[in-house]
């Protein structure tokens, strides 16, 4: 699977997320949903199955798995993501979802949580393709690694799994 611009944010830079390019970094992953959709055949977006949730959790959101991987994704409306999990929980099988939005390097705690509530781990070893630095004024410059940016800046991640 490949993913382009996967969100670091400057918290996670801050705190020691690094990165260089041509080199695998273990990461899990998150997504910010903005649209979620029943898929059919010409869905897009990242399609995978709900996974339910065996404990409940701080954190809430819900477990996407995709292509053998986890994402852990939040609704941007709380309204919306508490009906939709109680409609998943209604459902005997599970069923194939498309969701859009920003995915995300994973927090730590994060990860921990999900590892708690679904008994998953999110991290994966991914090989990074491409790096980019992103300035508060939305100018984006490509580098080939995360290092410690008193800045404060994010960076946008390129992508690859690496098979287990």
């Amino acid at each position: 699977m490949q993913l382009l611009g996967v969100l670091v944010s400057a918290d996670q830079v801050g705190t020691g997320f690094r990165a260089r390019v041509g080199a695998p970094v273990p990461l899990g992953l998150s997504l910010r949903c903005r649209r979620r959709v029943v898929a059919g055949p010409d869905t897009g977006g990242l399609v995978g199955l709900v996974v339910p949730a065996v404990r409940d959790s701080f954190y809430g959101g819900w477990v996407l798995r995709s292509g053998g991987i986890p994402f852990h994704v939040t609704e941007e409306s709380a309204k919306d993501e508490v009906a939709f999990i109680a409609e998943v929980r209604a459902r005997v099988g599970l069923t194939h979802v498309g969701v859009e939005g920003t995915v995300g390097v994973a927090g730590e705690q994060l990860v921990e949580a999900v590892r708690e509530r679904w008994g998953l781990d999110l991290n994966r070893s991914w090989l990074v393709r491409g790096i980019v630095r992103i300035s508060g004024a939305g100018y984006q410059h490509p580098v080939q690694e995360i290092e410690h940016d008193p800045a404060g800046r994010g960076y946008l991640l390129d992508l690859e799994s690496v098979p287990d």
